[in-house]
């Protein structure tokens, strides 16, 4: 998951030079998957979607 946020916050960086990720939020239909990075650490949420 480290990853992704590095690569996300990688395509912000690149889109707009003054912005930074704060969020990222990801859904399919068996799960959401909701990643706030920080400096010290990554918050990783993960819950089953309703309709």
């Amino acid at each position: 998951m480290s990853q992704l946020a590095d690569k996300a916050k990688s395509v912000v960086r690149d889109l707009d030079p003054s912005n930074d990720l704060t969020f990222l939020r990801v859904r399919s239909k068996k799960h959401e998957i909701m990643v706030a990075p920080d400096k010290d650490f990554i918050l990783i949420v993960i819950q089953n979607p309703t309709d």
